[in-house]
This record gives structure tokens, C-alpha cells and sequence, in this order.
């Protein structure tokens, strides 16, 4: 593996009270180490590994994304081409500071300014036949209907049903005022106001 350690300590560094070692690299070269830091990994070779790293990458960078992104995935019985590289927080995929499924989407099917979605619900998957290109309303909706956002009731802060919003309308709708409601409900006027003029809780029909 090319980020193992390469270094084998040979001796002491021969100075009296100095945590230091003279290390030999798989390399031939030798290497005086600070203790701590061959404890810590933070030093692995006499350097080489650096260089060869930083070669890597410039190689790669001359490699298309989409070429790098395939051949880091892997082909799972349900279709879906898992990225086996970086994520983040979110867990989708990363290379470059990009989404592998935006790269793989536009590759396949064109650049877009959308959002790049899952049929799936698979972040890691970059199958671009199973991403789809959506709009920002879209994303929202279809992130509430996979369950992978929480809207209404769900939210610890709601004081409020989907049910009651339902209500709420209906009274509306049959000449019941904004105050009136809001004190049945005990919450603000502005509140009902926008749950009767659908400004919030859209989500309910």
C-alpha cells in the first residue's frame, strides 16, 4: 500500500535527552524522526511517500472526473453505483470538491443548473440512470416524500397537527376570523394567517 509506513527504527538518535530516532525507509534512504512523531504516523517514510502522492495527483488531475469517479465504484444488485471514496456529512459523494453524481449526471446527460436528484434515495449512488435533474421546489418535495425531511407535526417546535391545519381552513373558508382561530389553537394571528393563505404548511392539501 503506498500510505503505509515505510520506516524501521535502526537506532537511538546519539544525543542525550533528545527524543529522536534514525529510521531506514523502504527506499534506502535513512531518516533522523522525532519520537512523537513516529508514535503519532505523523511521519511515514524519509519523504518519498510524499513525492509519490503529490506525482498521484497531478497525474489524476489530468484524468477526466468521470473516469476517476468510475473507476472508485462499485456495482450493487440493486443497480445503484456506489461511490467507494470521500463523503460528506450528508453522505454523498465527493472528488474535487464536487458531487460524484452531479459529475456522473452531467456527463451522461449534459450540463444542468438544477439540482441533481435520486430515483434511488441512494446518496452514494452515481448511476446517472438513476439521477434526475429537478428544481429547488422539487428537491424540497421529494427530500419530504423519501421521509428525509421533516415538515409540520414531525418538528419538535410544532403546537399544531396536520390535522388541525386542516381544520383551520375549513373554519376559515366558513367565516371563522384569523384571531378567533388563533385563540382555539393558541397560537399567533401572522401564524394562521399563513396556514389559511397556504403560505405555510403547503405540505397539507
Amino acid at each position: 500500500s503506498q500510505s503505509r509506513y515505510r520506516l524501521v527504527v535502526i537506532k537511538h538518535y546519539d544525543r542525550v535527552g533528545v527524543a529522536r530516532w534514525t529510521c531506514k525507509c523502504d527506499c534506502g534512504e535513512e531518516k533522523i524522526v522525532w519520537q512523537c512523531s513516529l508514535v503519532t504516523g505523523k511521519t511515514k517514510s524519509c519523504g518519498c511517500l510524499a513525492r509519490e502522492l503529490s506525482a498521484q495527483r497531478r497525474k489524476d488531475a489530468t484524468i477526466p472526473q468521470y473516469k476517476r469517479v468510475l473507476r472508485n465504484v462499485t456495482i450493487a444488485k440493486t443497480g445503484c453505483w456506489q461511490w467507494c471514496g470521500a463523503l460528506d456529512k450528508k453522505g454523498y459523494g465527493k472528488i474535487d470538491n464536487c458531487f460524484t453524481h452531479r459529475v456522473m449526471y452531467e456527463h451522461y446527460h449534459g450540463k444542468t443548473d438544477l439540482y441533481v436528484l435520486h430515483k434511488c434515495d441512494n446518496p452514494k449512488c452515481c448511476n446517472p440512470d438513476h439521477l434526475f435533474a429537478g428544481t429547488a421546489k422539487e428537491n424540497t418535495q421529494d427530500m419530504i416524500k423519501k421521509g428525509r425531511m421533516k415538515v409540520g407535526s414531525a418538528l419538535p417546535q410544532s403546537k399544531i397537527t396536520e390535522n388541525d391545519v386542516k381544520q383551520m381552513r375549513k373554519m376559515y373558508n366558513n367565516g371563522t376570523t384569523q384571531t378567533e382561530i388563533a385563540r382555539i389553537y393558541k397560537i399567533k394571528q401572522p401564524t394562521v394567517s399563513g396556514i389559511v393563505n397556504m403560505k405555510i404548511w403547503k405540505h397539507v392539501k
